[in-house]
């Protein structure tokens, strides 16, 4: 088999010249060297938005800058980015399409492998497969929906699974595939499956810049009045609309008369640590600064996604 090699503007392939506008056949291709021309024209359309992906990705860490000319509209190169991100080159199915790997590009990486190997073994459409993992994260809320078993908590830390007013025409398809919530919804969550507070705590909610609104109505909701809030500095520039965002707040409520920690325990409002690749994993040195803070409170996390010494928590990813 021949390589496809690039002339001037154009790619050649075999006996066709690959160009922005079309094909040109150069002289008369046999058989063989259609069928090639046509697999390598397969292969770059099944991995454009791998490809892209991954180089943005690769600007970003590298050159810390993203390149967002070319044929893509931004939401594109959004979805593709964060697709990429997401789903680790050593699980990427190359018999599955892009459409599976964005289904599951915001579950953990387990989930990921199993939900990919399922498609896989069983066939699945993207619409079957959309259709499982729904139904999948419906039993899982249902489960969770229950009041914990532990003593009444003094701090509470939330990481609210936001629902975007792009869902529905980002191609990242949040819905199906992760349980993300409305601000009313997220409101109940509280009094539906979370602990039970004591009468003076305090409560650490994450919100990113577009949700400060969102997360000051559902801090209210919860029974909390606002106070404060730090910033996380992420030290990797993402994709946005008015700026590339590099951070995430960190509000900071209470109830009851719950007093800040003393002198010696206080931090800077601003929290320094690379962002990791996992989706919405948040800084150690957050938890740290609350465990000093705090060190004998009863500390709980609501859509606690890994478990940590120290801290009770209840969602559906533990």
């Amino acid at each position: 088999m021949s390589i496809a090699k690039r002339t001037a503007t154009d790619m050649q392939v075999a006996g066709f010249r690959l160009t922005k506008t079309g094909i040109v056949i150069d002289g008369k291709p046999t058989r063989e060297e259609w069928q090639e021309a046509k697999h390598f024209v397969d292969k770059c359309h099944s991995g454009a938005m791998w490809w892209v992906g991954d180089l943005l990705n690769f600007g970003e860490a590298t050159y810390d800058e993203v390149e967002e000319d070319g044929p893509y509209d931004r939401k594109t190169l959004r979805e593709a980015k964060y697709v990429a991100d997401n789903v680790a080159l050593s699980i990427r199915m190359d018999n599955l399409t892009w459409g599976h790997h964005q289904l599951v590009a915001q579950l953990p990486a387990r989930q990921q492998v199993r939900w990919l190997k399922r498609a896989a073994k069983d066939t699945l459409t993207v619409g079957e497969m959309r259709k499982a993992i729904r139904q999948e994260r419906l039993e899982a809320e249902r489960a969770a929906a229950q009041k914990p078993d532990c003593e009444a908590v003094g701090v509470l830390l939330a990481d609210p699974p936001w629902q975007y007013d792009f869902a529905e025409t980002s191609s990242r398809e949040i819905e199906n595939q992760y349980p993300t919530a409305t601000p009313e919804e997220i409101a109940t969550h509280l009094g539906e499956w979370g602990p039970d507070l004591q009468d003076d705590c305090v409560l650490f909610l994450w919100a990113t810049a577009p949700k400060l609104r969102e997360a000051m109505r559902v801090m209210e909701a919860w029974g909390f009045e606002y106070k404060t809030h730090a910033v996380w500095d992420k030290e990797r520039v993402g994709m946005g609309y008015w700026f590339r965002g590099q951070h995430e707040l960190l509000m900071v409520g209470t109830r009851g008369t719950f007093s800040p920690p003393d002198a010696e325990f206080r931090v800077s409002s601003v929290f320094r640590e690379r962002r990791d690749n996992k989706h919405s994993k948040k800084p150690v040195c957050v938890y740290e600064a609350i465990e000093r803070m705090f060190p004998h409170a009863n500390k709980f996390e609501m859509y606690q996604r890994e478990p940590r010494a120290g801290w009770t928590g209840g969602g559906n990813e533990v």
